[in-house]
Formats: C-alpha cells, sequence, structure tokens
C-alpha cells in the first residue's frame, strides 16, 4: 500500500511539474523603474510585461492597446532564480513609449497562450497631463520647468517662452538639456542661458535660463512636449586619501520638465490679405534714385516698424502705375522694425507719382484689424540712349596697340615699362589635369568603399573579440556593468555575421550550447546575461560585487574565443 502511495504521488508531481501554469504581469514605470500612474505629455514611460514560469520555452505576450503609443523596439530580458532546487524562469519585455497628447489611455490586458489557454493580466490606466500632480512632487536637488507667458494668442501672435533649469548648489552641473520641439511653431530658438537666483516654496535656488519667441502657424491647442535634461552631481564621497581631499567620481541624473499648452485662435475674415500680427506705426517708402533710364534698375525700400511678428514678416505687394513693373529683393531686420527691398524699372519714358503703399495688420491688443500707410514718392524716368557696341569702337593701330600693352600703371615710384606676363604651360597642364586626378582618386575611393563593404562581416569576424576586449577594457574602467550586455551582444553579431538587431537571448544560449558546454556551465552563463540585461535596460544599479560580475565576463570571453 505505501509502494503504490509512494508512485501516485510521484505521478502527481511529475504531471504537475509537466502542467505547471505560466503567469503574466503587466506594469507601467517611469524610465528610473517607479511604478506610476500618472506621466507628463512627451516624458518616455516604460511598458513591463512579465511572463514567469518554470522553463526557459516561456509564450510570447500580446499586450492589447500598445499601437496607440509612440514606442521605440522592446528589449528583453530573463531573470534565473533556483531556490530549494525549484527553477523560476522570468522574462521581461520592456516597451519605452511617450504621448504627446494630454488624457487617460488603457494597454492590457497582456494575454499569453499555454496549451490552448488564454491566461492574461490586469489593464493598466495611465493619465498624461502636462505637469506631474502633487502627489507625485517632491523636495528636489534640481529640476526644469518650462512657461509660456500668455495662455490664450490669436494666430501669429507673439509669445514668450522660459525655459528654466533649477539646482541646489554650485556643486551640480547640468550636462546637456534637449533642444525643444516648437512644432507648428515660427520661432528664431532658443537665446541664453543666463544664470540668476530665485526662492521655491521657501527654498534657494540658483537657475540657468533661456528664452525663445514663438509664433503659432495654426490655430487649435498647441502642446509644447517635456524636455529632458541631464545634470551630474558629486557621488557618494571616496573614503580613501583622494576622497578627504574632495576628489570623487560624478552621477548622472536625467529629468523632465512640464509640458505646456496654448490656445491658439483663428484670425477673423479680413480681405484683403493680412500682412502681419502685433501693434504697428509706421510705414515708409524710400528710392535709392529718383531719376532712372528705361530698364534700369531702382531700389525701392519699404520701412514697416512696431512690435509683432517681425521675422515672419514678408513682402508686401507693391502698387505701381503703369509703366512700373518690380521684383522683390532683399528683407532685413533693423531697430523696431524692417525694411522690404524691391529693385523697380521703367518699362516706358515719363514721370511716375507711386501712391501710398498700405501695410494690414491685425492688433493683437484691440483685436481689430489696422493698416499703416507710406508717403507718396516721384521718380522720372527718361527714354535709354543706344549703347556703343566693341564693333562701333574706333580700332587701335599696332603700334599704338603694342604701346600700351607695354605700360603700367603704379601708383607710387617712378613710371617704367613693363613686358606682358605670359602664362606659363606647365600650369596650364597642371590645371587641366585636376580633373582627372579627381577622377582617379574617386574611382580609387569608391573601390576601396566597395571593399570594405562586401568584406564588412569577415573584417567585423576577425576583429569581434579585440573589440569586444576594448569595450570590456572601457566598462571596468568606468565601472559600468551594462555596456558588458551591448559588448556580448556585439560579440555574437560579429562572429554569427548577423546585425546586432537579429542576436536574441534564445540565439546567445542556443550557440553556447552548441558549443559543447555542459548544462551547469549554460546555467551560469544564463545567469550572468539576465544580470547584464537587467542593469543596461532597466533603473536597477548593482553596487554590491561588481568585480565578481567583470571577473565571470572576463572568464567567459577567453572560454568562447577558445570555441567560436
Amino acid at each position: 500500500m505505501v509502494k503504490k502511495i509512494g508512485r501516485l504521488v510521484l505521478v502527481s508531481t511529475l504531471i504537475g511539474t509537466v502542467c505547471a501554469e505560466q503567469s503574466i504581469a503587466l506594469r507601467v514605470t517611469n524610465v528610473q523603474g517607479k511604478n506610476v500612474k500618472n506621466v507628463i505629455v512627451g516624458t518616455p514611460f516604460i511598458i513591463r510585461t512579465i511572463v514567469t514560469g518554470d522553463s526557459q520555452h516561456l509564450a510570447e505576450p500580446r499586450v492589447q492597446g500598445i499601437d496607440q503609443f509612440k514606442n521605440s523596439r522592446t528589449q528583453t530580458s530573463n531573470q534565473v532564480s533556483m531556490i530549494n532546487g525549484v527553477t523560476t524562469v522570468q522574462k521581461e519585455y520592456a516597451t519605452i513609449v511617450k504621448i504627446d497628447e494630454e488624457g487617460a489611455f488603457t494597454v492590457g490586458p497582456a494575454q499569453i497562450e499555454v496549451d490552448g489557454k488564454i491566461i492574461e493580466s490586469k489593464p493598466v490606466t495611465i493619465t498624461v497631463s502636462l505637469q506631474e500632480n502633487s502627489a507625485d512632487s517632491e523636495q528636489k536637488e534640481a529640476f526644469s520647468v518650462v512657461k509660456l507667458n500668455k495662455e490664450s494668442v490669436f494666430v501669429g501672435e507673439k509669445i514668450e517662452c522660459t525655459v528654466r533649469f533649477y539646482y541646489e548648489n554650485q556643486a551640480i552641473r547640468l550636462e546637456k538639456i534637449e533642444k525643444p520641439s516648437f512644432q507648428n511653431f515660427s520661432t528664431e530658438g532658443l537665446v541664453g542661458p543666463v544664470g540668476g537666483k530665485s526662492i521655491i516654496n521657501g527654498e534657494k535656488y540658483l537657475y540657468l535660463e533661456w528664452k525663445a519667441e514663438l509664433y503659432p502657424d495654426k490655430e487649435g491647442e498647441l502642446l509644447i512636449p517635456a524636455l529632458q535634461s541631464v545634470y551630474s552631481n558629486h557621488a557618494t564621497q571616496r573614503n580613501d586619501f583622494f576622497g578627504r581631499l574632495g576628489f570623487g567620481g560624478r552621477q548622472e541624473e536625467m529629468i523632465y520638465s512640464n509640458a505646456v499648452k496654448v490656445t491658439v485662435n483663428p484670425l477673423p475674415h479680413h480681405s484683403p490679405a493680412v500682412h502681419g500680427v502685433g501693434v504697428f506705426t509706421e510705414c515708409k517708402l524710400s528710392l535709392n534714385n529718383v531719376t532712372a533710364t528705361e530698364g534700369e534698375g531702382i531700389v525701392a525700400t519699404v520701412t514697416v516698424k512696431g512690435v509683432g511678428n517681425l521675422a515672419q514678416l514678408k513682402h508686401i505687394d507693391l502698387v505701381l502705375p503703369e509703366g512700373l513693373t518690380y521684383y522683390t529683393s532683399n528683407s532685413s531686420l533693423i531697430e523696431g522694425g524692417k525694411n522690404f527691398e524691391y529693385v523697380v524699372q521703367g518699362i516706358e519714358p515719363g514721370t511716375y507719382t507711386v501712391e501710398s503703399q498700405k501695410f494690414t495688420f491685425f492688433n493683437n491688443e484691440t483685436h481689430a484689424y489696422q493698416t499703416v500707410a507710406s508717403n507718396t514718392v516721384e521718380l522720372t524716368i527718361k527714354k535709354g540712349e543706344a549703347k556703343k557696341t566693341i564693333l562701333d569702337q574706333p580700332q587701335q593701330t599696332s603700334e599704338s596697340h603694342n604701346v600700351i600693352k607695354k605700360l603700367s600703371i603704379i601708383t607710387h615710384g617712378q613710371w617704367r615699362t613693363s613686358s606682358e606676363r605670359v602664362f606659363s604651360w606647365l600650369w596650364f597642364f597642371l590645371l587641366a589635369s585636376i580633373p582627372l586626378l579627381s577622377f582617379l582618386l574617386l574611382s580609387l575611393k569608391k573601390r576601396r568603399d566597395d571593399f570594405l563593404e562586401k568584406n564588412a562581416p569577415i573584417i567585423l569576424y576577425n576583429k569581434a573579440f579585440s573589440t569586444a576586449r576594448t569595450t570590456f577594457m572601457h566598462a571596468r574602467k568606468g565601472n559600468y556593468v551594462g555596456q558588458l550586455y551591448h559588448m556580448f551582444i556585439t560579440l555574437f553579431a560579429h562572429r554569427l555575421k548577423i546585425k546586432r538587431v537579429e542576436v536574441s537571448e534564445t540565439l546567445i544560449e542556443e550557440t553556447v550550447r552548441g558549443l559543447g558546454f555542459t548544462e551547469k556551465e549554460i546555467i551560469q552563463w544564463r545567469l550572468l546575461f539576465a544580470q547584464l540585461a537587467e542593469t543596461a535596460f532597466s533603473s536597477h544599479r548593482i553596487e554590491n560585487n561588481k568585480d565578481g560580475i567583470f571577473n565571470q565576463a572576463a572568464h567567459w570571453l577567453n572560454e568562447l574565443e577558445k570555441r567560436i
């Protein structure tokens, strides 16, 4: 009886092992790995799908609603653990996404199919807003803010955008700040930075400030997404001689600003065309010459002065009397206004009066259309005289021609005769050979490029391990474990003569297994590679046993070089 019960327990255990179900979970985090329910417009966040089971052959997940986001390539990482002889495998799919509009978005459920049965997670709802909730706000050593001086404007109306990076003390250093995406705005870009001090919520901060003038090109609610900044601060104080002297490394942090939104109203209907938006006070017409012959050009300048979208102003259409024509030339900003140049030509002789030119604009202060008019000018076009051609010129005698040929005018000293300078035939042949030499050099360059392109896989194959060891040395010097993951991905890509994107964790393990490593060694590789992947693509940082990980990576480099 005892024997039968033992067999029954054994059979039940085997059935439970074979039919053990996999599980799936879905969560949303920021790039630092913290679970979030609220994100800022334009800020990247990560949709993490975790499949858990007891073997490497886990089902591929499907996540509903993930296509609605702007997403980059999904990265995968494995984690294998063994407790009391029970192996647990966890595979994570991390997809970095971002949203450039406000609202509530639902992603999920995430699903897998195991033996014909659908297993799914709970869906997750993420709220996207212009700034973080007050519950998520906390006192920070550094942060950035974007502000607009107006919340509602008309198309073409000037908006002042201010970008500030706040920091607590001089030990903090801004490494880089993202260039804003001023989509649907005309702008000359950011100007700055300038430094200053400010008090926020009772705390003193230093800041760097940039400003930009924006002119909306279209109506509607226009968004400026969050800006990414990277700053560094002193890392943990070192416990050696140099640490006591104040030396130490720096640790970089990535932060995002708020997003901003402005409501842009359409201009009221108006005919004729509107030339600008703002407050303009003067329009002036001037000529560089009031007399010209037929076909001769006269430069006419229309000067517009005021405050508004000066950089975006275009040439207005001149109103000219019959007998005159024009074409537009240059434009330039001046103090308090803008100049527009035209070339005016007379096609018939006579005296002409150019009437007042009108500049129509929408006054964004009074919300009404206004027109400023220029002065009038007069100009005279004279009948043109036929110009003499070379054939009409009297011919020089050979004697006088020779005399002129030998004379050379100098600006100082005494007069002297000078012979004509003859162009050297050597220089002629050298200049003539330039096109041929250029063709030969381009041909050689093309042959070299073709050779490198054709033999690139072989070259990369031969240099795979030397490249890997160089990467290893840099990673160890910088104490960055995550770089080892990319080192192994590149190594296998070069040795297998495939692209990096084609290298997967499964392919690497199959390759390692095919090289004759034992099952114990394969498990050791799996654990090492899972740690490297986790460090490379998540916020988790390995602080302990870094030397041990580098030693394991060096061991595997040596072993792989012997077999692959």
